[in-house]
Parts: C-alpha cells; structure tokens; sequence
C-alpha cells in the first residue's frame, strides 16, 4: 500500500491536472466571463494546497525546491477569501505555475518509486 505523502502527491496531480484542463483553448477574457470555470479551476487549486498538509515533513524538506508554502498560502487565501481573489493571480497559476507543479510531482513520484526511497 502508498503511504500518505505518495497518496496526497497522486491525487495533488490530479487536482492539478483537472485545473489545467478546464483552461485549455481560454484565453484570459473567456476565463473571466466563465463563472462555472472559475469556480472548478478555484476548487481544484485549494485542494492541491490543502494536501500539502498532508505531505510528511521530510518530502518538504527534501524537495524544497517547490513552492510548498506558497501553494498552501494560495489555498488559504482562496478559502479564507483575503481581500478577495484576484482572477489575474489565478489566471497566472493555472496557465504558468499549475504545468510545473505537475511536472514536480511526476518527478517526487519517480523518486519515490525507486527503491532506496
């Protein structure tokens, strides 16, 4: 069985990659106007920061090239609604930071599956 942090990273991707689909053939105008699209782009990039909780210390330590904290902060100001949500900032991370946070992870997933992790 996957252990904890191997399982969040999963289902991490898969939030990440189902955000970057519902962009895909947007430009920024269209992305703002779609209300619908907003909202499941919104969704899926809380969850990707609320599974950084569930990463055991150690991946953040070892793999700290990635942003953890700033992922965690996007989640927190989604759901805590600081001075509301700038659609521009979640255009930006969906279009430029969502592709690298995935390709990160495939990359922690194939570490981890070696077998000295």
């Amino acid at each position: 069985m996957k252990d904890k942090s191997t399982l969040s990273l999963i289902k991490m991707k898969e939030h990440a990659i189902k955000a970057i689909e519902y962009i895909k053939g947007f430009d920024f105008d269209q992305f703002i106007n779609d209300s619908r699209t907003i909202e499941a782009c919104v969704f899926n990039i809380s969850q990707v920061g609320e599974l950084v909780q569930h990463l055991d210390p150690s991946i953040i330590t070892q793999y700290n090239k990635v942003n953890w904290q700033g992922i965690k902060g996007l989640r927190n100001r989604i759901v805590h609604d600081y001075k509301g949500i700038k659609l521009q900032m979640i255009w930006i991370v969906l279009s430029e930071n969502m592709p690298k946070i995935v390709n990160d992870i495939d990359s922690i997933l194939n570490d981890l599956k070696k077998p000295n992790k």
